[in-house]
């Protein structure tokens, strides 16, 4: 078996100088963090032996440095938007991997130095941070979800600032400065994981009953219906979504704190809706009421009980004030349904439930050169390593997941795993 590299091409004056010591780093207040980054082969030095810790480091190199770092090695080929110019410069398949793995968006890229706030971010989506530490001069400028992340940056020790409590925020990072950041972060904080954010990303919405909807704008109802919706689909979100719309649910609950409810919660259960209930829809004695009355279906169209909440009230069809209401509902074997609507007018709705997950999803690799240690079978939402063995002269053509092309990095492809998934591999000769 033969692994295969990917060689990327960065710097023309950057080769593979990896020793510990550089002729202008002895006395640099980061000489150890450097040494550390060279020793792994995350950062080198240059042809003349120096490593120029003062000089600031590209976009480029940082998203290829970190996609190593994790073994982000596996991406989809596809037409991103934001990356469709550099779809012939060396980096443009680690944008792909970044993108995929998540902590890089569409709309973030450019090739030129990246910023000391643009590594906090990237930190954030990386690792889980969670002690608090203080702000710095610049922080009332900054948004809040900006000011969230270098408070825990410095909580974690991990970036402090300069001694005049300024961060500048906007300045270049240098060499030295990445390399004691990311030497940090290694050594004492705990990685994110695709699986982890999609827990967070569900716990998040399985709390949206202690928001106050009606300080809700149309806007953000419809973005919480597209989370809500994509999340509990049968295709898993790539955990860039699911990075960002993270990042959305936490400034939302920031902002917005629970009220008295539309409906009381003290209102007396009743049984699970009957949805062949065959009451009329009557129509409001004033604007201010409208009439509500939901149906609920399995995906072939039949009829299934369910137990309807609106605000945590148990749900009757019937006559509601007009506003904004969290709607959530749960049927046996079913996944559970949460949605936001704004009742403005007499209305029926009719929601199709989708049956629950099996306990157990079947991985199938039709190629003697596929392998996955951990075995065939894994529960809903695990992560999922499948091992290509390449057969010597030939390099990986492509990889074929449920009929879709995937693209990859190494020797290595590692996805969540949400639903029977058979895989085939295709190579091709190895030119020199």
């Amino acid at each position: 078996m033969k692994k295969f590299l990917i060689l990327i091409a960065a710097l023309s004056c950057v080769v593979g100088f990896t020793s510990k010591t550089f002729t202008d780093t002895s006395e640099h207040w980061a000489k150890d963090y450097i040494a550390a980054m060279a020793q792994e082969e995350l950062l080198l030095g240059y042809s003349d032996g120096s490593f120029q810790p003062d000089r600031a480091i590209s976009m480029s190199e940082t998203y290829s440095i970190i996609n190593r770092m994790f073994n982000f090695n596996s991406f989809q080929p596809q037409d991103v938007e934001g990356f469709r110019q550099y779809k012939d410069k060396w980096f443009y398949n680690d944008l792909l991997a970044a993108y995929t793995a998540g902590y890089l968006r569409d709309d973030e890229f450019a090739d030129r130095s990246i910023t000391r706030l643009e590594v906090a971010r990237i930190l954030s989506r990386l690792y889980t941070l969670e002690d608090e530490g203080g702000d710095f001069v610049e922080s009332s400028e900054l948004n809040t979800s900006d000011r969230l992340i270098l408070r825990r940056l410095e909580g974690a020790k991990i970036f402090n600032g300069y001694a005049d409590h300024t961060f500048k925020p906007h300045a270049p990072i240098t060499r030295a400065e990445f390399s004691k950041v990311i030497t940090l972060a290694q050594r004492t904080l705990q990685p994110r994981s695709a699986e982890s954010a999609y827990a967070e990303l569900k716990s998040l919405l399985e709390n949206l009953n202690t928001i106050d909807v009606n300080g809700l704008s149309p806007e953000t109802i419809e973005r919480l219906n597209t989370i809500i919706t994509r999340t509990y689909s049968n295709e898993l979100p790539t955990e860039s979504e699911m990075r960002g719309w993270i990042a959305d649910l936490k400034i939302i609950f920031a902002s917005n704190t629970a009220s008295s409810d539309p409906l009381s919660p003290e209102a007396p259960l009743a049984p699970p809706t009957d949805v062949e209930d065959p009451s009329p829809i009557t129509p409001a004695p004033s604007s201010a009421e409208h009439y509500l009355r939901i149906l609920t279906k399995d995906t072939a169209g039949v009829a299934v009980p369910a137990t309807i909440t609106l605000n945590h009230a148990t749900f009757v069809p019937g006559l509601y004030p007009e506003g904004k209401y969290l709607l959530e509902v749960q049927a046996l074997n079913k996944k559970p349904y949460t949605t936001f609507i704004d009742l403005s007018s007499d209305t029926e709705l009719d929601i199709t439930l989708e049956d629950m997950p099996k306990a157990y999803l079947r991985l199938t690799l039709n190629s003697p050169y596929l392998h996955a240690a951990s075995g065939l079978e894994y529960k809903d939402g695990a992560r999922v390593t499948v091992t290509i063995d390449v057969p010597e002269g030939m390099k990986v053509d492509r990889l074929i997941v449920n009929g879709n092309t995937k693209g990859v990095l190494s020797d290595e492809y590692s996805f969540i795993i949400t639903e029977d998934t058979t895989i085939d591999v295709e190579f091709t000769a190895q030119t020199s």
